[in-house]
């Protein structure tokens, strides 16, 4: 018999730092290549391993950010421009 992994569901919303939310940012499972990318008003939803430590939060122009997810099921996230030099 073959025993399947729980999972639980994180979502949250993806915004940057004028409170805008981020439409296409791509959010993954750490060490995994499961991934979704938010909607139009930076809504994401993930069904996560029991496993998962750590969400990782990528877009184009901003600093990626590894989010623990310590059993968290909303997780809503601010992303800051990055910094070129």
């Amino acid at each position: 018999m073959e025993v399947q992994a729980q999972s639980f569901s994180v979502s949250g919303i993806v915004s940057d730092n004028t409170n805008q939310p981020l439409p296409g940012v791509t959010i993954t499972e750490v060490g995994t290549a499961k991934g979704v990318v938010t909607n139009l008003d930076g809504f994401y939803k993930i069904e996560a391993s029991s496993s998962t430590t750590q969400l990782s939060y990528g877009f184009v122009g901003m600093q990626t950010q590894l989010i623990n997810v310590e059993g968290r099921n909303r997780i809503d996230i601010v992303l800051q421009p990055a910094l070129y030099e």
